[in-house]
């Protein structure tokens, strides 16, 4: 997070979007600001669903339906940004294990986003 922290900063919000994904909602700030809620989801010809995955054990579902497949698990995260909707801070909320690591935001933001 740091480096996606480093490279953001300053930014704006839409910068993110556009190279790892639209948010899952926001919620306006006094100051001014926004904080972005963002979840990796992934697409799979339907309804955009994330499962997440502990340990070897299935225990949930975000959005979507279940079809009882094992998933990439999912990375959370929350932007804050400030009134003119640049990024400020990136902070993680949650990360489950990944496709191929213990880490699927580690596995999202390990590489330079898609440009």
């Amino acid at each position: 997070m740091e480096r996606v922290n480093r490279e953001f900063d300053g930014h704006d919000v839409t910068e993110f979007f556009l190279s790892y994904g639209s948010p899952s909602g926001s919620e306006a700030l006094s100051t001014g600001g926004k904080n972005y809620r963002w979840i990796s989801l992934e697409l799979h010809g339907g309804p955009r669903h994330a499962t997440a995955i502990m340990a070897n054990r299935h225990f949930g579902t975000i959005g979507g339906t279940e079809n009882g497949e094992m998933m990439n698990g999912y990375c959370e995260i929350r932007i804050l940004a400030d009134e003119d909707d640049r990024i400020r801070k990136l902070t993680l909320v949650y990360d489950s294990i990944g496709k191929y690591s213990g880490s699927r935001c580690a596995e999202i933001f390990a590489e330079p986003p898609p440009r």
